[in-house]
Formats: structure tokens, sequence, C-alpha cells
């Protein structure tokens, strides 16, 4: 007995080892916080994409509106109609061939003078749109910073900005209208950016249907599953509510700019988003520029 005691004391005293649980302690908290800093770092990258994007369209709007009705389906000039079937653009399709996709994919609702700006909008956002294994629900770190090969990013974001990426112009509402000579034309680029982080995602990003409806549906379920687990104090339900708060009041911020995707080039591809489980936040950028329109045909070399 006097053996067994030694034995169990000199248990209570042994500090060996301490060092690695307070290690443990400490990294979740600190792990959590790498990740969190990593999904913010990647959407501040891709707000500047945006911004880029938003730029880019406004140039190809100052080109493209005056050019030859023969360059753009016969489409009447200064014309943006979101209602007819738009051509998509040679340079896209050359680059889709390439890579083995039908250039079906190119264009969508609009005239092909809009498709045109799309497209414009639609390349810098290539870089930072998500691969299939990501929309897939597949979140690790290394696929959010770019594992994917870059063919297959750039094949899987031809597809996804489809969807992803809409051009609006905030000061012409209507689904057909001209654009006046020398107007400084405003433009509004729209993207439906991925959350690929794991655990960062879940608390700065949100899914589709949450988006669309305003309602914080994960928390919400939480909620109730502690609520009918029984196994919680007052505290954990007021901090729960205070996620729902904070997660529908975020929501509520973004929940405007997804109307503008209902004028993507494929809208209804966010029915298979929605169904996805991905989390997405909505970015958004302007940039205006005269349309000052050359007013005459060019003649061929």
């Amino acid at each position: 007995m006097a053996i067994g005691k030694a034995r169990s004391k000199s248990l209570v005293a042994d500090t060996e080892g301490i060092v690695y649980v307070e290690v443990l302690l400490a990294f979740i908290p600190v792990f959590t916080l790498f990740l969190g800093m990593l999904q913010a770092s990647l959407m501040y990258g891709a707000n500047l994409v945006v911004t880029s994007s938003a730029n880019r369209a406004a140039r190809s709007a100052a080109v493209v509106l005056d050019a030859p009705e023969s360059d753009f389906n016969n489409d009447e000039r200064m014309l943006l109609d979101y209602g007819e079937a738009g051509s998509g653009t040679q340079a896209i399709c050359m680059l889709l061939q390439m890579a083995d996709v039908p250039c079906s994919f190119v264009g969508g609702s609009g005239n092909a003078r809009l498709s045109a700006i799309r497209a414009a909008a639609s390349m810098p956002l290539l870089g930072v749109s998500p691969t299939t294994g990501q929309l897939a629900n597949e979140r690790q770190v290394l696929r959010a910073v770019g594992e994917d090969p870059m063919s297959s990013r750039t094949v899987a974001g031809f597809i996804y900005n489809q969807t992803a990426v809409s051009v609006t112009f905030p000061e012409h509402t209507e689904a057909r209208f001209s654009v006046g000579k020398n107007e400084n034309l405003l433009v509004r680029v729209t993207y439906l950016f991925h959350c690929g982080v794991p655990i960062a995602a879940r608390y700065m990003c949100d899914d589709a249907p949450s988006i669309a409806s305003g309602i914080a549906y994960q928390a919400r379920m939480e909620y109730g599953r502690m609520v009918m687990n029984g196994h919680y104090t007052v505290e954990q339900l007021q901090q729960q509510q205070a996620n729902i708060d904070h997660a529908e009041a975020r929501i509520a911020q973004t929940r405007g700019r997804l109307d503008d995707l209902a004028k993507s080039a494929r809208p209804v591809g966010l029915a298979a988003l929605a169904f996805s489980g991905a989390r997405f936040h909505v970015l958004q950028a302007q940039s205006r520029l005269t349309v000052h329109g050359a007013g005459y045909e060019y003649t061929a070399p």
C-alpha cells in the first residue's frame, strides 16, 4: 500500500509534459485566428480584383458601345440589352476551345455588346474564382490558397463567372436602354466570392440561401439544436443569439448586392450554388468613364 501511495503522489507532483498541454490549449484559438486572417486577406485581395474588373468593364463599355454594328451581330450602336442572347467574344471562344470547353458557355442573356463588356469584367476574376473541388464543399487551407493547377482554375472560372459576375449600370435600371454620346457612364461589377478557408468561412461568409432570404439558417438551426438537446446555459443561449444577430446583420449588408446577380450571363446557376453548401461573400465595385464614341465607320486596312 505504501508503494501505491508513493506512486500516486509522484504522479500528482509530476509536471513533465505540462508545456505540451499548454501548447495544445493555446493552439486552437491561435490557429482559428490564423484561419480568419487568411480568409480576410483572400477577401481583401479579391476586392482589389473586383475594383480592377470594374475599371476594365468601364473601359470596355467606352470602346464597344460605339463600335460598328457589323462587329457585334448588327446590334444598334450605344444600345445595351439584357434580354437578347449574346454571342460573347471570339477571344474567349478561342481560349475555351483550346481547353476543350464548348463555346456555348460564353455569352448568355444580353446582346453582343453587353456580352463583350461582361467578358472584359470576367477576365481578371478568373484568378480568384473557385475550382469545382472547392464548390463541392471541400474546404482545405491548401485549396483555398491555390493548390489546383491554374489551367483547371481557369476552365472552372469561365463556367463559374457566367453566374458569379454581373455587370450593371446603376443609373440605367431598364432592361434595354441607350447610352448618350459623351455620357459619364457608371458601371458596377458584382462578384459572388467563394470562401474556402475552413472554420473561418463559417463565421465570415454565408451560404447562398441565407444571403437570398436574409435569414441565418445554420445559426438558427444550431440554436434550435441547443434548445432541443437541453444541454445549455443561459449564457450559451445569449451567445448563440448574438451570433445570429451578427450573421443576419452581415447578410443584410450584402443581400442587396445579390439582386444584381440576376443580371449575370447565366443567373440560373445561382440555384445550383444554393444547394452546394458552399459559403460566399458578395463583393462590389463601381467605375465611371465618359463614353465619347467615335461616330464613324471603321474601314478595313
